[in-house]
């Protein structure tokens, strides 16, 4: 476990690379609305920039013993669960505004414990269940209160909760295992190249023939590299934070998060936020602390 100083290092350049990313994603996809491909594009460079480190530093030695038990029992439900959970979430934005898929985004932790629960790594507590069906009160109120709810959006974005809290529960599960020391980067490496194969396959599949000439030229090939740097440093933090903490930790982090993007999103996009919005994700945001508060007894 790190120290509360560097935890906190890690904290703020977890939230600050998720919330601009987001807004990076958005303002790309207006021109170029392909997000699968995107996706994809983003995972690629995170194989490459993980073997680029491989290659010329020392932060990444490839694992010599045999791998295949691995790559089932945990590489590849976890690159399925990583790259659909990327893939949702960027469809998401096609419609859903930005503030409201950060306040939707509050039911993360709840979705983390109960497939923790599931997996034997949490237990359920009568003043949990108080604190998750508070948040489930929030969350029912702010979808109440947005202006342009979209049905298909919601069933999407659901979905990416589920596979993130999938994706999150498997790697805690990774980093923790006694046989192999895994360090966040090697993971990262074995990863990224087949959470890009999965996406490049669904790309090819649904958006191939939509994408043309005239649509990469709207995007500045700057722009898109830069944007894929941008979600391969992301990437580093995630898995460097789970790393020093917790699936759990990381997903609190949803909170402060969501309220810078969601300010940030009033701002850039003009996204409306109604007053039956705020009062149910401030219920949400509440349960959330009450919910750290419990845990961090526990430890």
């Amino acid at each position: 476990m790190a120290s509360p100083g560097r935890l906190l290092c890690y904290t703020l350049i977890l939230i600050f690379l998720s919330s601009f990313l987001i807004h990076f994603n958005r303002y790309i996809l207006i021109a170029f609305p392909f997000p699968t491909t995107l996706t994809a594009w983003h995972l690629t460079v995170s194989a490459l920039g993980t073997r680029l480190l491989a290659k010329t530093t020392g932060l990444i030695n490839p694992v010599q013993a045999p791998m295949g038990k691995l790559y089932g029992v945990y590489f590849i439900p976890i690159s399925i669960s990583f790259s659909m959970n990327i893939i949702l979430n960027n469809v998401a934005y096609m419609y859903l505004s930005v503030a409201f898929i950060q306040m939707f985004k509050s039911l993360g932790p709840v979705v983390v414990l109960l497939s923790g629960w599931a997996a034997g790594l949490y237990t359920l507590t009568p003043s949990l269940l108080a604190i998750v069906s508070a948040i489930c009160i929030g969350i029912v109120i702010s979808c109440y209160g947005e202006v342009r709810l979209h049905g298909l959006g919601l069933l999407i974005q659901s979905g990416a909760l589920i596979f993130e809290a999938i994706r999150l529960i498997m790697t805690e599960k990774l980093l923790s295992s006694q046989k192999i020391r895994f360090t966040p980067l090697l993971s990262l490496y074995y990863l990224s190249p087949l959470c890009a194969g999965f996406c490049w396959a669904i790309a090819l599949a649904t958006e191939r023939n939509a994408l043309t000439g005239e649509h990469m030229r709207e995007v500045n090939v700057w722009l898109l590299f830069s944007n894929g740097i941008v979600a391969f440093l992301l990437n580093i933090a995630a898995v460097f934070f789970i790393s020093k903490s917790s699936s759990l930790s990381l997903a609190l982090c949803g909170g402060p998060k969501a309220m810078m993007t969601i300010a940030a999103s009033v701002w850039l996009w003009q996204d409306a936020v109604t007053l039956t919005q705020v009062g149910g994700f401030c219920l949400a945001l509440l349960g959330l602390f009450f919910y750290y508060i419990i845990q961090k007894k526990r430890k």
